[in-house]
C-alpha cells in the first residue's frame, strides 16, 4: 500500500515530472528502500522475529523493535506470552519480561502496529524530494536560488541527508554506561632509574 498517491505528492513537493506513472515507480523505489531499512511494512501491522540464537546468552529480557508501537502480542518458541507478563518501555520501543515473570527464550514472534505513521509519512516525503532532486540535476550538484540568495550543495551531502532522515525514525539513543567486558593484566611497576 503506498503512503501517497502521485497527486499528494505533489500537493506537498515541487514535482517536475508530468507522467504519474513514472512517478509512482520512483515513489515505489523510495517506499521500498524505506521498508527495507524500517525492517517490514510502513503502514501495516507487521511481526518481526528474534532468533535469540547466537547473541552470547541463552537468555534475553527484552527485544527492541525496529519501530515504536502501543500494544503487542509475543510469542515466546512458539507459545503466546500472556499480555500481564509482558511490559513496554523505552516509549514503545522495548518489548520485555515484567520483573519476576523470567526471561525469553527464544525464538521470540512480536506482532504489533507501529505508531509512527506520521513520522515515516514525512520522512517519505524528505526522501522523495531528495531522489527527485538529484533526478533532476545529474550535474552532481544540487543548487537553490531565492532572489539573490544562491547556494550549491555536493550530491555526496544527499546521502547524509538521507541517512539523517533515516536516524531520526530509529529508537533513540538511551543514556547509560558502557559495559567492557575483559581481563585487566598486570601492570609492572614504573622504576626510575636516575643518573
Amino acid at each position: 500500500m503506498s503512503l501517497f498517491m502521485p497527486d499528494e505528492v505533489r500537493a506537498r513537493i515541487e514535482v517536475r515530472i508530468d507522467d504519474d506513472p513514472v512517478l509512482q515507480d520512483i515513489m515505489d523505489e523510495e517506499e521500498d528502500w524505506l521498508a527495507h531499512e524500517l525492517r517490514g511494512p510502513l503502514t501495516e501491522e507487521r511481526t518481526e522475529s528474534f532468533p535469540l540464537a547466537g547473541f552470547g546468552a541463552p537468555r534475553q529480557y527484552e527485544v527492541h523493535l525496529a519501530r515504536p508501537t502501543d500494544e503487542v502480542e509475543v510469542e515466546d518458541n512458539g507459545v503466546s506470552v500472556a499480555a500481564e507478563n509482558i511490559e513496554l518501555r523505552g516509549r514503545g520501543w522495548i518489548v520485555s519480561r515484567r520483573l519476576g515473570k523470567g526471561p525469553f527464550y527464544g525464538p521470540i514472534a512480536v506482532t504489533y502496529t507501529p505508531t509512527d505513521e506520521l513520522r515515516v509519512r514525512s520522512a517519505f516525503i524528505q526522501l522523495l524530494g531528495l531522489r527527485l532532486a538529484q533526478l533532476e540535476n545529474a550535474s552532481g550538484f544540487s543548487s537553490e536560488l531565492m532572489g539573490s540568495y544562491q547556494y550549491q550543495l555536493q550530491t555526496g551531502a544527499t546521502v547524509r541527508k538521507r541517512n539523517s532522515i533515516l536516524r531520526s525514525l530509529r529508537e533513540p539513543a538511551r543514556p547509560g554506561t558502557v559495559r567492557v567486558r575483559g581481563v585487566l593484566a598486570e601492570v609492572p611497576p614504573v622504576t626510575t632509574v636516575r643518573g
